[in-house]
């Protein structure tokens, strides 16, 4: 089949089935072909969810560096 009569017979088929997806490929060289691939398409009614939002991380450094000017306390 040449390319030309490969590419209407997969809008043909596309526009009958569009439960499938279809495309042309070349299998051998100078051979086309139609090929049907099931693409599941995202459902549309589909609604994401936040969860709750999450507490910054506890600071794991000791409380004496934490105190920054810049390692420790003022004065220290």
């Amino acid at each position: 089949m040449r390319h030309e009569e490969a590419e209407a017979e997969r809008q043909r088929l596309q526009r009958d089935d569009p439960e499938h997806t279809y495309f042309v490929r070349e299998q051998p060289p100078g051979e086309w072909q139609v090929v049907a691939i099931d693409v599941s398409h995202p459902a549309s009614d589909v609604v994401a969810e936040r969860g709750e939002p999450t507490s910054p991380p506890e600071d794991p450094r000791p409380s004496l560096v934490r105190q920054i000017p810049p390692y420790g306390p003022p004065g220290f």
